[in-house]
């Protein structure tokens, strides 16, 4: 689903560059004659974040109007004619920039997760993003991992209960993690069912075989294995599959840690259910665009 446009935040990004006013603008006497621009894809991608796009022009309200070529989610190619934009050529100068970070930013989200979903192709392992996301970004960037093929992790703090290592300093164990937070949901969340069609989800974070298998033993269903070898992580797979089968309860695994596209297909093949990758949000490089007054 497209995020609900903020106009609060378009207002605040926009006051960032924009300040007083175009300086560069005022000196030269540009005028609010109406121009037309294109944008041109500088690189091969997935297009993401038109709305958002859109937005920084439409905020003006003098009438400007995007027209695109290339679908959301669609591919761009190195030369290609993405979009044209028409309106007052001082208000497409002082959008123009802040619109193109944003859309670069979102489109370098979704063409990384593309990627890694790829990579995944056959595995039955499905790539999460995290919460490794830019403050005031977060809807956009886990749309654009969305628009690329990727599944939403937790959106913040508020809406999954998830125990990790600075949790488990804070209790007395693992097992008395589970019991704590597997109690709260079931007072506080009637009918609430220990699986991932019932929100809010429960999961813990493991270091090793020995806390999963406590976490399984305590009631865990949905447990994180961070940070594990390749070895380790198939041995602990094949343990919880075991566990699984004795005791026919489903439980899901996800792996964590250090996910690089050179390795997450040999992760996946492990045997784990979901891989989750901050790099999707963190560290997706801008794919590149440029927007050209051509009249």
């Amino acid at each position: 689903m497209i995020p609900k446009i903020d106009y609060d935040f378009v207002a605040r990004t926009l006051a960032e560059d924009l300040g007083e006013g175009d300086l560069t603008a005022k000196a030269l006497g540009i005028s609010d004659r109406k121009v037309k621009a294109v944008l041109w894809a500088k690189e091969r991608g997935v297009l993401a974040g038109q709305k958002l796009f859109e937005a920084f022009f439409d905020y003006f309200e003098s009438g400007c109007r995007v027209r695109w070529f290339v679908k959301e989610g669609g591919r761009v190619e190195r030369g290609m004619k993405a979009a044209e934009v028409t309106g007052p050529a001082s208000v497409l100068l002082a959008a123009e920039r802040t619109a193109l970070n944003t859309l670069s930013h979102l489109s370098g989200v979704a063409t990384l997760t593309a990627q890694f979903v790829y990579a995944l192709q056959r595995t039955g392992a499905k790539i999460l993003d995290t919460r490794k996301t830019l403050p005031g970004l977060r809807v956009w960037e886990k749309y654009a991992v969305q628009v690329g093929g990727g599944k939403n992790h937790r959106f913040g703090l508020f809406d999954q209960i998830l125990v990790k290592e600075n949790h488990l300093m804070q209790s007395d164990s693992v097992v008395n993690a589970v019991k704590k937070g597997l109690a709260y949901l079931k007072k506080n969340y009637p009918g609430w069912e220990n699986d991932l069609k019932t929100k809010p989800l429960f999961e813990i974070e493991v270091k090793n075989q020995k806390e999963m298998l406590a976490a399984l033993k305590a009631g865990a269903r949905f447990l994180m294995l961070d940070n594990f070898s390749l070895q380790e992580m198939a041995e602990a797979v094949k343990k919880a599959r075991e566990w699984e089968k004795k005791h026919k309860a489903k439980v899901w695994l996800e792996a964590s840690g250090s996910i690089e596209m050179a390795t997450v297909r040999r992760v996946a093949h492990t045997g784990v259910d979901y891989i989750s990758a901050g790099a999707l949000t963190h560290s997706a490089p801008a794919l590149d665009f440029s927007l050209k007054i051509v009249k």
